[in-house]
Formats: C-alpha cells, structure tokens, sequence
C-alpha cells in the first residue's frame, strides 16, 4: 500500500502567494529553454497572456498532422540506409565479412532536452496585464497521463505537492479514477463522473492570483478560458482538474518571509469571492465527494447537464 499524502496550506509557502515577478523556468525546465510565442487576446486595457515554457516538449506531445508517422517513418529509413552505405565504403577492404546494417550513429527519437524525466507534463502561465504591470497570474499543468501510466503515483510525486495530492486522492497507481468516486453509494455524489476519466491527458489549475485591488471573477475567467482554448490545440482528450480552496489568492507586494505584511498570506474571503462557485460556474463540477472539481470539452457529457445548484456540497456544520 501506498501512503497517501497530506499537506496543510502552510507547507505550500511560496507555491500559494506570489509576488508580481513570476518565477522562472520552474519544473526543471532550463531558463534559456525556447519557449512557445504567446497567444494573446485583442486590443484591451487588461491583455491575456498564454504561454509555454517549453516548446521541445509541446512539439513532441502534440498530436501530429494526418501522415506525419508515415514521413517519419519513411524518413528513419533513408537516414538509416545511407549510413549503412557510408559504413560500407568506409569498411576496411579485408575486414569481417559480416556487416551491420545499422550503424552506431544511426538517428533516433529524439528525447526532449528540459527535464527528460518529466517530459510528460507541460507548464503553461497565463498572465493578465495593464499597463505593463501583472495583475493576475494562472500556474497551470498539462500532464500527458499515458506517459506515466505504470509509474503514475511515482511520477506525480515528484513535481510537487498539488501533482502528488491529486494523483493518491483521486486516481490509482495506474492514474485511473478511484472506483469509490463512481460506484460507492455516498462517495460517488452526483454520479456524473465515471470511468471515462480513466485515459486522457490531465489539466491542473494550480494557482490563480490576482492583486488585492483586482479580484474581479471575470479576469480569472478570461484567464482559465484562454488556457482551455490553448489546450484544446494541444490535446485531443482531456480533463481540467482544480481545487478550489486553494487557489484564489492575493498577489503580495512584499517578499513571502515571516516579516511579511498579513495581507500577504490572505485568502480571498469567501464573502468577496466563493473559490467553488467561480469553478461551478466555468462548468467545473465536484468530483464525487473529493475535495476535486473537474471539467471536460464535451458539451454532452452529464457533468455539463448538471446544474451548479444540483453539484455536491459537504454537509453543514452544525
């Protein structure tokens, strides 16, 4: 058995509260890795921002145009049959009379350069602007779940908390959804997600931070959409995953130590904005009884039928 993980919020430190400089080149990604041009919104005082930080691992996880295989293909095998040549003129005429018909040089897949290790999974920042100050900041993460698939508790583990927390709380070790979540009576909850969130790529929201004077639902909202509509491009099945208690958070001016103003470490009240209901009302629905809410791109889908006022709620404290 594997021990599950649990973290409070004050493990999370640095991973929650941000300043107005993003971190740079996080999850092992070089910080002179090519990075992808990013997709900007139209004419606005506030412009969007979606980027990607690694453009070798975007090229190589991409789904490929129809016939990119077969060229590739066709191409290994040129690449492979003039190196066999060039070893043949090259030989030593009184050499062994046996020959390789692949030569040691011969070209390979190519593995990408950032993090080999984590190849599966891709950092994407959205970024709102005015004036050409942050106000508003989205850590996102596209995990190419098959990659991982007979190794997927190990490799969740290691990017950080929020990667190991939804793999031990929502999938198996093979990153297949927990059958309680669509069988068991009460943890099941409204029963809409199932077995179809077994295979396809995963999307996590980690982090959504806004300024203190900022915290307009409708800012975040651009946000997250122009993340869905950039992986819409990048993956032919996937899940949006989110939870919601951690996310919503002020952007701090000062620096994130214990002599920091209080502000600093605040979680945007619930009064202000309700963290669930932004979610609910992008068409995230709560994964059986988790802590987890999920979205799909699939307007037939029963989560998508699901009213916000009909999604699971934990029961009041009496």
């Amino acid at each position: 058995m594997r021990n599950k993980r649990h973290h409070s919020l004050d493990e999370l430190g640095g991973e929650t509260v941000r300043t107005k400089t993003r971190k740079s080149a996080a999850l092992g990604d070089s910080a002179d890795a090519p990075t992808e041009a990013p997709s900007t919104e139209s004419s606005d005082p506030i412009q969007i921002t979606v980027s990607l930080r690694s453009s070798s691992k975007a090229s190589g996880n991409d789904p490929k145009p129809a016939g990119y295989w077969d060229h590739f293909i066709d191409d290994m095998i040129q690449q492979t049959i003039s190196n066999s040549h060039r070893a043949v003129q090259n030989a030593p005429a009184a050499s062994s009379s046996h020959i390789s018909l692949i030569s040691s040089n011969a070209t390979s897949v190519p593995a990408t350069s950032e993090n080999p290790h984590w190849s599966w999974l891709e950092q994407i920042d959205g970024d709102a602007m005015e004036k050409g100050v942050q106000i508003a900041y989205c850590d996102a993460k596209l995990i190419r779940r098959d990659q991982i698939a007979f190794g997927f508790w190990a490799g969740m583990d290691e990017p950080g908390i929020e990667t190991s927390d939804l793999a031990s709380e929502l999938f198996d070790r093979y990153g297949r959804l927990e059958r309680k979540y669509y069988e068991h009576d009460l943890n099941r909850g409204t029963g809409v997600w199932g077995p179809e969130m077994h295979s396809g790529d995963l999307l996590l929201f980690q982090s959504l931070d806004m300024e203190c004077q900022t915290r307009r639902p409708e800012l975040g909202a651009r946000i997250v959409k122009a993340i869905l509509d950039k992986v819409r491009k990048k993956s032919e099945r996937f899940f949006a995953l989110v939870r919601p208690l951690r996310l919503l958070r002020t952007v701090a001016d000062v620096e994130l130590n214990p002599m920091s103003s209080a502000r600093s470490r605040d979680v945007i009240p619930e009064d202000q904005t309700d963290p669930k209901k932004f979610w609910q009302s992008l068409g995230f629905r709560r994964v059986g009884t988790s802590s987890w809410f999920a979205f799909v791109d699939d307007p037939d889908h029963p989560s998508r039928q699901l009213d916000i006022s009909e999604d699971w709620n934990e029961p009041e404290e009496l």
